[in-house]
């Protein structure tokens, strides 16, 4: 497994500069969500808008996971095909934070050998092709939370491209 510590920009500016976009590879997702799966929208536990208008819902676990609490699902507007999933843990200390994160890392590495690795300032990113798990632990001195991010990037622009056409 490849490591680099890199900021989360500069990790941006590499994979841009690479033009890595291609549908399917190891990295598929968690919680009982796949990547690329249909999602309906009717069976969430509740529809959240960000501040940039992306839309997310909260959905319900099918598969539990200890140090998560809450699992959401971003999909394309037109086509419901899952291209974000984004799970939250409990509010913690930021030691305990840390210390799951680094257990998560070691699941995370088992789970995705053959993708490469980055060591972010905020977290860990594993990446294969198109595809990205981002972990770490958000918040401040007092209280963070442990954050696991799927995302398929080549997905997100096909939602961006539905938007539009809406």
């Amino acid at each position: 497994m490849k490591s680099q510590r890199h900021s989360r920009c500069g990790w941006w500016l590499s994979v841009l500069a690479a033009g890595a976009v291609c549908a399917g590879d190891g990295i598929g997702g968690d919680f009982g969500f796949r990547l690329g799966d249909k999602y309906e929208p009717a069976n969430a536990l509740r529809r959240d808008v960000g501040e940039d208008g992306n839309v997310s819902y909260l959905a319900k676990q099918l598969i539990k996971h200890g140090f998560f609490d809450e699992v959401y699902v971003e999909v394309t507007p037109l086509t419901n095909r899952i291209y974000r999933i984004s799970a939250r843990g409990a509010a913690l200390n930021p030691e305990v934070c840390a210390a799951q994160q680094q257990r998560m890392r070691k699941n995370l590495e088992a789970a995705h050998a053959d993708a490469g690795y980055y060591a972010l300032d905020d977290g860990d990113m594993f990446y294969n092709k198109s595809r990205l798990a981002t972990l770490g632990c958000t918040g401040d001195e007092r209280s963070v939370t442990l954050t696991l991010e799927y995302l398929d990037e080549h997905l997100e622009a096909i939602a961006e491209r539905e938007a539009r056409t809406e």
